[in-house]
């Protein structure tokens, strides 16, 4: 399965994707002359995308390009996230894109550069 944000696949080669659950929010209380502690679910309080992979393109520039699309969706605006097995995440919001490493060039002139990348809702 192609992974995309937004309905774009955006991810290159390689793509693993992996999507966490935050801990349940909990509110611990205690009374005087009551033995214990009694805890209340507070709910949800979201989920972080962790996305690792290699972009490529035609020569260095094509590489560039690559990063700059991904780039162009750290804008704040929440989109759905499909990962790898198909499933779709809604409310997620590109938090960090990180390349690393120097650019590489194969013999055919493709240029790629591995990356991570940390999706979150909120």
């Amino acid at each position: 399965m192609t992974p995309s944000f937004g309905g774009i696949a955006i991810f290159g080669q390689d793509c693993s994707i992996n999507v966490v659950e935050l801990p349940r929010r909990q509110q611990k209380d205690t009374y005087f002359g009551v033995d214990g502690t009694e805890r209340k679910d507070g709910g949800f309080t979201g989920r972080v995308a962790e996305a690792s992979g290699v972009l490529h393109g035609v020569g260095i520039a094509g590489l560039a390009a690559a990063e700059e699309l991904f780039r162009t969706y750290y804008d704040g605006v929440p989109r759905v996230l499909v990962d790898t097995l198909g499933r779709a995440w809604p409310g997620m919001k590109l938090e960090e894109f990180r390349p690393a490493g120097h650019a590489m060039l194969d013999s055919t002139g493709r240029a790629y550069r591995t990356y991570s990348a940390r999706f979150a809702t909120g």
